[in-house]
């Protein structure tokens, strides 16, 4: 994981970050948070405390103290387990925990020519977080896999991820049914895993303050079985949301608050994190304007509010809606990014592999946003300094060159990063970074990652488990889930 800098990018004034916080607060008890899963409103009902106002309308309106009473609640921080010791994440505090992109339905090539991804995709890039050390969660939808039927999905990509990986992953939030199959996959390898924090739902909020059916009943799921979540509004500037950025982080928090109130109802001390995907808006399009500075200004202000709520935060960071891996996508990773780095992201969601606001998934990209992440861990080390770091003697020497020097052989690996894109290259032989980066995979990917083995009894139960009553999945299965 990386570690934030010292100080952070802020944006706000303490009055300016007050006057978002009371405009959401304001709107909470005004409109509500609308819940339109019934069993999750029964409960809701059935637990409301004082100041906690469930109405007839299926709205959640909320005072103000309330509100706030019930999100100091959730924990400051928290840790996402993984099936290899040591490889635990902790959410919260001054980490950045990167993690690969996010809900894409299409691989594209460098040339953005673009076919529905497959299971083949999906674990190929669940195997490419796994062997990078870069990447510190795997991602519950790196692509959606169009060869499997859309029933199968939850514990189908759940079961590849316990066994393409064990670094922590994210779980299936496709209603109450596919979040409960995501779960029971994940305990036929892991054993029983209520209220330990394996699988993080991305539960998301259709913007203004509106939990629909499908993201209600799996954020009951995740509750009754103790799974952290991440809520995450569609307010988008211009488009599902106010076209400035104040109108649009005060609703956005208005959507997060309510729903982490809602979290703390229904089971107090229940992990989350919140934040914002896409912020910037196109209004050519009316779709989201991923790799827009706003999307770093999201980063920053959002990050700035969850360290006042004291909650864990997430961004969507190396976004951008270029369709192929060209400079545009290089410099809209990286000011994304660094929104998420210097402006205090806990979870940098999106952060490897996407082109076209988020549509698409390539390979090249993957790996080039790995190296920049590099970038990024580097920038994130603490400068160290004691009389040998220091080297004052050795600069009294006025030597001609340092390059020689023991002192120069004794330090240089760790103090001076080594580029992979970086080697010298001669002016009439210059080759492009894509091509760089397709020699880099297949150097990754020469190499099978190092994985903590599945059980041989679990794995034949998890198999039996995805054929369930149905035999014709049985060679799917039988093929992609070898002995």
């Amino acid at each position: 994981m990386l570690s934030h800098p010292e100080n952070y990018l802020e944006k706000l004034s303490p009055e300016k970050l007050s006057r978002i916080l009371d405009g959401s607060l304001w709107l909470l008890e005004k409109t509500g948070l609308q819940v339109l899963d019934e069993k999750l409103w029964e409960l809701v009902k059935a637990k409301a405390g004082e100041g906690v106002f469930p109405g007839e309308d299926g709205r959640l309106r909320l005072k103000p103290e309330a509100a706030m009473a019930l999100i100091a609640k959730a924990p400051a921080e928290w840790k996402h387990l993984a099936r290899k010791k040591g490889d635990s994440v902790t959410f919260g505090g001054r980490n950045l925990c990167v993690a690969p992109g996010y809900g894409s339905v299409f691989m594209a090539d460098a040339q953005g020519r673009r076919r529905e991804a497959t299971f083949n995709d999906y674990v190929r890039l669940t195997r490419l977080s796994q062997a990078s050390p870069m990447i510190d969660l795997c991602s519950a939808i790196s692509v959606e896999p169009s060869d499997v039927p859309l029933e199968k999905r939850p514990e189908t990509m759940t079961a590849a991820l316990l066994l393409n990986s064990d670094k922590p992953i994210m779980g299936a939030v496709t209603g109450a049914e596919g979040a409960a199959k995501s779960f029971a996959a994940a305990e036929i390898v892991l054993g029983d895993i209520t209220d330990k924090p394996w699988l993080l739902g991305l539960i998301n909020i259709n913007s203004p303050l509106r939990l629909d059916e499908r993201m209600g009943g799996a954020l009951r799921v995740y509750l009754e079985k103790g799974q952290p979540v991440i809520f995450t509004p569609g307010a988008t500037m211009g488009v599902t949301g106010p076209a400035t950025v104040a109108g649009n982080m005060a609703q956005s928090y208005a959507d997060l608050i309510g729903a982490t109130a809602l979290c703390q109802i229904v089971k107090p001390g229940h992990p989350v994190i919140v934040g914002n995907g896409g912020f910037g808006g196109n209004l050519h399009t009316g779709s989201p304007g991923y790799g827009r500075p706003e999307n770093s200004l999201a980063s920053i202000v959002g990050g700035q509010i969850a360290r006042k709520l004291k909650l864990p935060y997430r961004c969507s960071a190396a976004v951008t809606s270029s369709m192929i891996p060209d400079g545009r996508a290089q410099l809209e990773h990286a000011v994304t990014a660094a929104g998420a780095w210097a402006g205090g992201a806990n979870l940098a969601l999106q952060a490897a592999g996407i082109l076209d606001s988020i549509n698409a998934m390539n390979l090249e990209q993957f790996v080039i946003d790995l190296e920049m992440w590099g970038y990024y861990e580097r920038l994130s080390r603490p400068i160290e300094i004691d009389d040998e770091l220091l080297a004052l003697e050795l600069i009294a020497e006025a030597p001609a060159s340092y390059m020689a020097s023991p002192h120069t052989l004794k330090h240089f690996k760790r103090e001076i990063y080594e580029p992979i894109f970086g080697k010298p290259q001669k002016p009439e032989s210059i080759r492009e970074i894509g091509e760089l980066a397709r020699e880099r995979l297949a150097k990754i990917e020469s190499v099978s990652p190092d994985i903590e083995p599945i059980d041989p009894g679990a794995l034949s139960a998890l198999k039996q488990f995805l054929i369930g009553n149905d035999p014709s999945f049985a060679a799917f299965v039988n093929k992609h889930f070898p002995k």
